[in-house]
């Protein structure tokens, strides 16, 4: 059977696509559970890992970074919620951290990083696109040093072009402003948007939205190898 009309001029239309970089391109809730599982196993001591684990992510959702003004980096910040987690305090950490804790934050960060990688099948999914003819990008909100380790530790931008990268965090505004995905559709060449759909989720109250920077719809390809399971932005 053919395609129905509206589907093929969709497609006829589309000339760039822009991809989520957490939980569309990477599956980072995964990887993020198995490394702090993995960092706790190494500096839990005598208390079980699985509880230090779940204590560090409570903390890491709720206060994923450091409040303004702190004086604090995003690794003390971070290395000080280990602290707490691996002590069962509510202290924030700022005291100093216990070689643990900076044993756990090490652990953590360097395994999270070393899983962060495109699968083979993601790989070739964005590889075809441009063959045919797509222009293609990431656009991933977040913390800036937090997010340029994930695209460099994936080498999102020797698949992408680095131009193509963008990261939210480095600019006024975030997703679902509008501001951010004109940024991304002129990286692209498609300053109008008028033909480049998201494929992926972004901050609101409908995990499945995929906005545009413009209010009429566009078509929207379903290369979606990794569901999206809350429509935060990971820490």
């Amino acid at each position: 059977a053919r395609p129905p009309a509206d589907a093929m001029r969709s497609l006829c239309r589309c000339r760039a696509v822009i991809f989520d970089l957490d939980d569309t391109l990477v599956p980072t809730s995964k990887i993020d559970r198995a490394a702090i599982l993995h960092a706790a196993a190494l500096a839990s001591g005598d208390e079980l890992p699985a509880v230090v684990a779940a204590r560090f992510s409570e903390l890491l959702k709720a206060e994923p970074f450091p409040p303004e003004p702190s004086g604090l980096d995003v690794p003390a910040w971070r290395t000080g919620l280990w602290e707490r987690a691996l002590s069962g305090s509510s202290s924030d950490g700022r005291a100093g951290a216990s070689p643990a804790a900076r044993q756990a934050y090490e652990a953590w960060s360097s395994e999270r990083l070393s899983s962060f990688r495109f699968a083979d099948d993601v790989d070739a999914m964005v590889r075809r696109l441009q063959s045919a003819g797509y222009k293609t990008g990431v656009l991933t909100n977040g913390h800036a040093d937090v997010q340029r380790a994930k695209t460099a530790a994936c080498g999102a931008g020797s698949l992408f072009g680095e131009e193509r990268v963008i990261i939210a965090g480095e600019h006024a505004e975030q997703k679902p402003h509008a501001s951010i995905f004109r940024v991304a559709c002129a990286a692209l060449g498609e300053p109008d948007g008028s033909a480049t759909p998201v494929v992926g989720t972004s901050p609101g109250p409908h995990p499945r939205t995929r906005p545009s920077p413009h209010p009429h719809p566009r078509p929207r390809p379903h290369p979606h190898p990794h569901p999206h399971p809350h429509p935060h932005p990971h820490p």
